[in-house]
């Protein structure tokens, strides 16, 4: 009766989790000596950029939480020290756009990372198309993007908002 009822709404709710616990309590951050008071700022940080990107560019907020969705995903399994949180944010907001069939250009994500960028570092620098920060973030962005293709196997089907 009662206890089998308690043990298929245990299974349920452990077939729904998408990350362990046993993995949320040591990330790769983490195990590469990252404080996990650390890794929580970088990752807000990372979603706010998302955020803000996403507003800029009007884009319907399904984006964004996708976007917030892969990154911390991402992170589960890819340690900060390895991938800084600016370039995996605009990776994550790029191919959320993919997947939420609201596809931006290369030029136009670079374009609204840098503004935001440059806002915040108080910054009057160009972003020149063909210069050197332009080729340096697009070529970033680009194997940052197949990073996270492959770390999450290519699959998107399970992300729920």
């Amino acid at each position: 009766g009662a206890a089998v009822e308690s043990m298929k709404e245990a299974t349920a709710e452990e077939e729904s989790v998408l990350v362990p616990a046993e993995v949320l309590a040591r990330s790769p951050s983490v195990a590469d000596g990252v404080s996990p008071e650390e890794e929580m700022e970088q990752r807000i940080w990372a979603c706010e950029l998302i955020q803000e990107a996403g507003i800029l560019e009007r884009l319907p907020m399904v984006c964004m939480c996708t976007a917030c969705n892969l990154l911390h995903r991402f992170y589960y399994r890819k340690s900060l020290t390895r991938f800084d949180a600016f370039t995996v944010a605009m990776g994550c907001f790029f191919l959320a756009c993919k997947i939420e069939e609201k596809p931006i250009r290369i030029r136009k994500t670079l374009s609204v990372f840098h503004y935001i960028w440059r806002r915040r570092a108080r910054s009057a620098e160009k972003l020149e198309l063909g210069g050197p920060r332009y080729n340096a973030w697009k070529s970033e962005l680009i194997k940052i993007e197949r990073h996270v293709l492959k770390e999450l196997g290519f699959s998107f089907y399970l992300i729920d908002h």
